[in-house]
């Protein structure tokens, strides 16, 4: 699941080196040499339950001859992650930064705060790239997606349960970066088993063929007319419903990690839209009283929408609706709660309004997505909800 093919094996000890010694190294120091790349190389003490590419993030450091380094990593791998670049530091000797602030996305990777401190690159583990972010070409980005390691017995078992469950017989494939290397595999499983399977090609914001990530659902639109379901790879029912609200077609989910099966339908997706419905009809009495709302703007590099936040202004302000942009990395109800506004649009990462809204709702704050504020303003009605794509 690299994102850098046909990648050579990682050299052991500098080739220069061995050539001044012509050959005369004796048996003993290469074999030390190889028990100390092995024991660099082995991340299974620090993440049992992941696949990270070491070898890949030694060998284009030395490739590069990067002597400064600044190293992003996701919440879930954040525990290990000063181990992690003290052997990075130990096999390249190359001076590594750790940045300690969230980072949930490639969307908010660090190039900024990397150029800022002087770094010759950044490495972000955890994500594939978004091909069409805006990012500095004077500030190199090498991104690492990290795969959970799955049992086979129990994929198995769970592929085994599904086709008992599975009546359609063309079937498209999709999951998360974290489980894009079980696609090939389990398409061959459900081939085997006579299924027609498809797995839709990556758009601008994904890397990977089949892949899905929060704010783009491109692979499964792009082949909903040749199937009949969707079988989703992974963990959550955020994925699962971003599939339905894409192809408005029945979408299985196999737990990779458990082998549980389980079917997002029509009747979970009515429940969240009323949830939401509930939210703009808030939002929409606000307004009709007076309130102003804040337009949320995000300079993180995969996130930065200033066109969206600019037409939803002008939208606002041809009704007669006070408003004005706010600028914000890092959104949180208490932050918003200290501007004193009660009613915002995100044109950051569209899952906050959606994962995070009760914890806005404690504090009297309605957050919505782009589309929604449309609802809100009349220009569409509930029954074209759509989740925000608008990238």
């Amino acid at each position: 699941m690299k994102e850098r093919q046909d990648r050579p094996a990682p050299v052991l000890q500098e080739d220069k080196e061995i050539d001044r010694k012509e050959g005369k190294e004796t048996e003993e120091s290469i074999v030390s040499s190889i028990i100390s790349h092995y024991s660099i190389m082995d991340l299974s003490d620090i993440y049992p339950s992941f696949d990270v590419d070491m070898d890949g993030m030694i060998e284009l450091i030395r490739n590069n001859g990067y002597r400064k380094v600044l190293v992003q990593v996701p919440e879930g791998l954040k525990r290990g992650a000063p181990h992690m670049v003290e052997k990075l530091e130990e096999a390249t000797n190359a001076s590594m930064i750790l940045d300690g602030d969230p980072c949930f996305g490639a969307c908010d990777n660090s190039s900024v705060k990397a150029k800022a401190l002087g770094m010759d690159a950044l490495i972000h583990l955890g994500h594939s790239d978004i091909p069409s972010m805006e990012r500095d070409p004077s500030m190199p980005i090498h991104f690492f997606p990290v795969g959970m390691k799955v049992n086979r017995k129990i994929l198995n078992e769970g592929i085994r349960e599904l086709l008992t469950s599975v009546r359609e017989d063309r079937i498209g494939l999709a999951t998360t970066v974290q489980h894009i290397h079980l696609l090939d595999e389990i398409k061959v499983m459900l081939k085997v088993a006579g299924k027609m399977v498809r797995i839709g090609p990556p758009g601008k914001r994904e890397f990977f063929p089949g892949q899905v990530i929060g704010c783009s659902f491109h692979c499964a639109r792009s082949i909903a007319s040749e199937v009949e379901a969707f079988l989703y790879i992974g963990t959550g029912r955020f994925h699962p419903m971003g599939l339905f609200f894409a192809i408005r077609k029945k979408v299985y989910c196999l737990d990779p990690m458990t082998g549980r099966i389980s079917i997002f339908e029509a009747r979970e997706m009515d429940r969240f839209i009323r949830v939401r419905h509930s939210q703009i009809t808030r939002a929409q009495d606000l307004i009709d009283k007076g309130e102003r709302v804040g337009i949320i703007l995000c300079e993180k590099p995969g996130q930065k929408r200033s066109d969206l936040a600019g037409s939803l202004s002008e939208e606002l302000n041809s009704r007669g609706i006070k408003n004005e942009m706010i600028v914000m990395d890092h959104i949180s109800p208490m932050k918003i709660k200290t501007l004193g506004s009660s009613v915002v649009v995100s044109t950051a990462c569209p899952r906050i309004a959606i994962d995070d809204h009760r914890s806005y709702s404690e504090e009297g704050i309605v957050i919505l997505t782009p589309v929604e504020l449309r609802i809100a303003l009349g220009k569409m009605g509930i029954e074209d909800y759509l989740l925000d794509e608008e990238w």
